[in-house]
This record gives C-alpha cells, structure tokens and sequence, in this order.
C-alpha cells in the first residue's frame, strides 16, 4: 500500500474508487483475524476435547470471508492508483460508494482529517457487538452462517462509522 499511496494521504484516497477498495480490504482483515483465530486455536482446542463441532463449516465461513479479500483485491488491480488524488478526483470523479455514504461537499485540495462523531462512535460500538454476537454464535455452536453475516456487519458498521468520522 505505501508504495501506491503515502500514509499520511490514506484517508484522503477515501474519495476515490482506489481508496475505496483498500479501505474495504483493510476492512474485512478483521473477520479474516477473526476467523483465523477460530479456526486456528479454538477449533483446534474443541477437537483435542473430542466436541462434536463440525470445523468444515467454519472454514467454509472463513473462505468466503477470503473471498471477499480477493475480490477487493481485484478491484484494486483495475483501477487507477492514486498518486495525485486531487487531478484523479477531477478527472475520474468520485467513488459512487463514497457519494452514497458521505454526503458532505468536498473542496479541493483534499485534506482528510478524522473527527469521531457520534454516529461514528456508534456505528463503532454496533461493530464491536456483530464481532462479539459473531464470537458468541461460534461459542454456542450456532451456524457460522451466523458469524459470517455478524462478520459483515461489522465491517459495514466499521466503514460507515469511518465515513461519519472523517472530515474533508
């Protein structure tokens, strides 16, 4: 990623197609932590205890979370890096899923700065309980069908409590 967009102008890629789709990425690495985590230590445990927890679905659930890292990943390879962000907001225009969710006018030279709001504060803490309820299905042994849809909850919550905490 530093060798597209510099640190500092991370946020400000976030009007972009390009910055939309990293963000997204970056995003859904949380379910994939998650997951791995699950998958990696937890399952191991219950299976050493002979539980009767099936762990092919869980890994099926973890998959389809990779599948959504990939396809960020694809998008990623067919757009346009951002090195000027300012001449490729001009010239390109602006992310739709980013006109969607932010709704505030934004004046060139783009300058990010993250200011938490609280609907961002909230739509943080709502991401915080899907990880926890996702935590909590797996625990209890519900489908991981479950944990994946709390899993992509929290990534949207997590997106749009980033898209009403940033300023530009």
């Amino acid at each position: 990623m530093t060798l597209v967009i510099d640190l500092n102008k991370y946020p400000d890629s976030w009007i972009l197609p390009y910055g939309q789709a990293l963000l997204i990425k970056h995003l859904v690495l949380i379910p994939i932590l998650f997951f791995a985590y699950l998958n990696g230590i937890w399952m191991k445990r219950k299976l050493q205890k002979n539980s009767t927890i099936n762990p092919r679905k869980w890994v099926k659930a973890e998959s389809f979370t990779l599948l959504l890292i990939f396809s960020a990943t694809a998008v990623l390879g067919q757009q346009e890096p951002p090195h000027d962000i300012g001449a490729v907001a001009t010239s390109n225009g602006m992310s739709n899923l980013f006109n969607l969710a932010y709704s505030e006018s934004i004046s060139l030279p783009i300058e990010a700065s993250m200011d938490l709001s609280l609907l961002g504060i909230v739509f943080f803490c709502l991401a915080i309980c899907f990880l926890l309820l996702a935590s909590i299905s797996a625990m209890k042994k519900v489908s991981p069908r479950l944990a994946f849809s709390m899993s992509i909850l929290c990534v949207i919550s997590l997106y749009l409590g980033l898209m009403n905490s940033v300023i530009f």
